[in-house]
C-alpha cells in the first residue's frame, strides 16, 4: 500500500535519532495493537512486528518475564516464543508510560532473552510519574542510556482539555446525546 509506505518513510516513528533500518524488531506491549495500519505500517518498513501482551492473550508457546507492578494492579507480560532471539536490537513501543511498570516489564523481558532494547516510544507521557526516570534509574541504571521518545506529554495537552466538567455533567454518556452534551460544555 503505497499510503503506508508514504507515512512510513515521513513519520520519525523512531524518534529523531534512529531510521527504521536501525531497528530489526518492532515490539507493542500495549493498546496500539488495535489499530491494523500499525501491521502495515511494520510490513512497510520490512521490520517484523511482535506483541509483547498481558499473559492469556496471546496464542502459542509464550515466555514470561514474570509478574510486575503497575500504578493499580500485578500482572504479567508474555510474548511468542523464538519472537525475540539473543542480540536482538528491540524498539519497545507503549501508548502511555506513567509509572513506567509496565515499560521495564517489557525492557527486562527483552534484556533476559539476550536482546538489547535500543529505543523506547510511547505516544503519550505522564511526567509526573516519573516513568522515564524509573527506566533510566532501574537496575542500578542498565537501561539509563536507552532513548525515551513521546509524542505528547501531559503539559502540552493543556488545561481546557484535562479539566473536571461542570457539577452534574454524567462522566459517560450515550453516543446519541455526545453532539447535544458537547455543544452544551462549549467543545
Amino acid at each position: 500500500d503505497e499510503n503506508v509506505k508514504l507515512v512510513a518513510k515521513n513519520i520519525p516513528w523512531y524518534g529523531p535519532k534512529y531510521s527504521p533500518h536501525d531497528v530489526p524488531s518492532f515490539y507493542d506491549i500495549s493498546g496500539v495493537v488495535e489499530n491494523p495500519a500499525v501491521f502495515k505500517l511494520d510490513l512497510a518498513l520490512g521490520i517484523p512486528f511482535i506483541m509483547i501482551r498481558k499473559a492469556g492473550k496471546l496464542p502459542g508457546v509464550l515466555v514470561t518475564g514474570g509478574s510486575y507492578i503497575t500504578e493499580y494492579s500485578k500482572d504479567e507480560i508474555v510474548l511468542r516464543l523464538g519472537a525475540v532471539k539473543k542480540g536482538d536490537r528491540v524498539l519497545l513501543i507503549d501508548d502511555l508510560i506513567a509509572t513506567g511498570g509496565t515499560a521495564l516489564a517489557g525492557f527486562d523481558l527483552v534484556d533476559a532473552l539476550g536482546a538489547t532494547v535500543y529505543e523506547f516510544a510511547a505516544m503519550v507521557a505522564l511526567p509526573f510519574l516519573n516513568g522515564v526516570e524509573k527506566i533510566h534509574a532501574h537496575r542500578e541504571g542498565r537501561f539509563k542510556d536507552v532513548p525515551v521518545f513521546t509524542m505528547v506529554d501531559d503539559s502540552s495537552i493543556g488545561k481546557d482539555m484535562c479539566r473536571d466538567p461542570p457539577e452534574g455533567t454524567p462522566r459517560v454518556i450515550p453516543a446519541a446525546e455526545a453532539e447535544k452534551t458537547a455543544q452544551s460544555l462549549g467543545l
